[in-house]
């Protein structure tokens, strides 16, 4: 990083021939700032040579936006009237939206970010991901890397840069990591398509920011109540009928939202009362349909022309017609307000399955199974609750124990001894 503290002289002051020509020669870099032009100075180098640069912030972000700077000219070659000029002409043309250092950027040949992720879009994520995860990356790049590193070029973004963007985003952790893991990845591919050299990823090391993971299980009252409601619900007719099913059949099956959103009717076998999923979050799966869930759906109604169980209803937009029903995120938040249930995700719907699934006796493979998990890793989360359940289970059989003890023994009568006794 540049040493920009130095000399007596004052940071800004009116850069001129003779100011310019007097500026110290120190054992270290440092800049003196014109007071007229923001952004604008000369570079005092170790050597002696003296650099006119600018510094400036591309778009409209602000500060937010990532600080550049472009190389204006020599001092000799330039005197600071000329230089100023140049600086003044670079100002109009970033008021119009160019960038400087983008154009010398590709002049010298180097991939600039923007660039990049066009190709790494099209040409890897597309290719290699689900469509979910593609929508979620472009996401992320949109949203987080591009505002910052978009004209930055790829092979120049080093490890203190990625940290100083990484540090702006603490605030909210998870979507830091995703972002950070997002840029990594990217990194990466820059490396195999020899865009940067091996072994250079920036990313690499840097601390993630701890993750406090919210695992929400409602109790059995809980439970109840929120299948109360949601039966109110549609008997009185305040909500959506079929979403009210969706939200029963979240409860009864354990499935992701995406999942059962997504499922059509040519997936139910109703032979095995299965959903036979040809792809999801973890590849092909089946989700067992208890009598419960095969009551809920026998209740949907076929919406011609749709193959979803649940339909988008899109009044008069032709091209809709055939879609699913988008997420009820603001039904749900109208169900927890009228039941009186708070901080439950309809995700966490899922993790009751699991937690009930564990006082029916079910073990950790068994339950991995029926939410469709890849690693037993991914249902340790739940190895408390089994934990928990055997320590009822273990405590109920030490009651039974000391009841036993507590009892006196049973007096035994022998009843022809007691007739012979009172015939004397």
């Amino acid at each position: 990083m540049e040493n920009t503290t130095t000399t007596n002289q004052p940071k800004k002051q009116k850069l001129t021939k003779s100011i310019v020509d007097n500026a110290a020669i120190l054992d270290r870099r440092y800049h003196i700032y014109d007071s007229d032009i923001p952004g604008f100075s000369v570079k005092i180098e170790p050597s002696g040579s003296k650099i006119y640069v600018l510094d400036y912030r591309q778009g409209a972000g602000g500060r937010d936006a990532p600080k550049k700077r472009i190389k204006i000219g020599k001092h000799g070659a330039l005197t600071p009237e000329q230089a100023k000029v140049m600086a003044k002409e670079y100002y109009a043309k970033i008021a119009l939206g160019d960038d400087p250092a983008d154009k010398r950027e590709i002049e010298r040949g180097k991939t600039l970010l923007k660039d990049f992720k066009e190709r790494y879009v099209n040409e890897y994520i597309t290719h290699h991901n689900k469509p979910s995860t593609v929508k979620g990356k472009k996401e992320v790049l949109r949203t987080l890397i591009m505002p910052h590193f978009r004209n930055h070029a790829m092979e120049d973004i080093m490890r203190k840069d990625v940290q100083e963007w990484h540090g702006k985003l603490h605030k909210t952790p998870i979507t830091a990591n995703r972002a950070l893991a997002c840029l990594s990845h990217m990194m990466s591919v820059c490396e195999d398509w020899g865009i940067r050299e091996p072994n250079s990823n920036p990313c690499l090391g840097i601390k993630r920011y701890k993750e406090n993971k919210r695992d929400r299980y409602l109790n059995e009252s809980e439970l109840r109540k929120l299948i109360e409601t949601i039966n109110q619900c549609e008997e009185d007719k305040t909500e959506e009928r079929s979403m009210m099913i969706f939200f029963r059949m979240l409860i009864y099956t354990g499935a992701r939202q995406g999942e059962l959103l997504t499922a059509k009717w040519e997936y139910i076998n109703y032979e095995e009362n299965t959903l036979d999923l040809p792809d999801s979050k973890t590849g092909k799966k089946k989700i067992n349909l208890s009598p419960l869930a095969m009551a809920e759906i026998e209740k949907l109604e076929r919406v011609v022309g749709n193959p979803y169980l649940f339909p988008g209803y899109f009044v008069g937009v032709q091209e809709k017609l055939g879609r699913h029903h988008s997420p009820p995120n603001e039904m749900w938040h109208r169900i927890l307000k009228r039941a009186g249930l708070a901080n439950l995700r309809k995700h966490d719907l899922r993790h009751a399955f699991a937690s009930f699934a564990i006082m029916a006796g079910l073990t950790l493979e068994e339950i991995g199974q029926l939410l469709g998990h890849l690693t037993p890793q991914t249902t340790k989360r739940y190895s408390h609750l089994v934990d928990s359940h055997r320590k009822q289970i273990s405590d109920a059989v030490g009651t039974k124990i000391n009841d036993i003890l507590q009892k006196k023994d049973d007096v035994v009568v022998n009843l022809e001894e007691r007739r012979e006794n009172m015939k004397k």
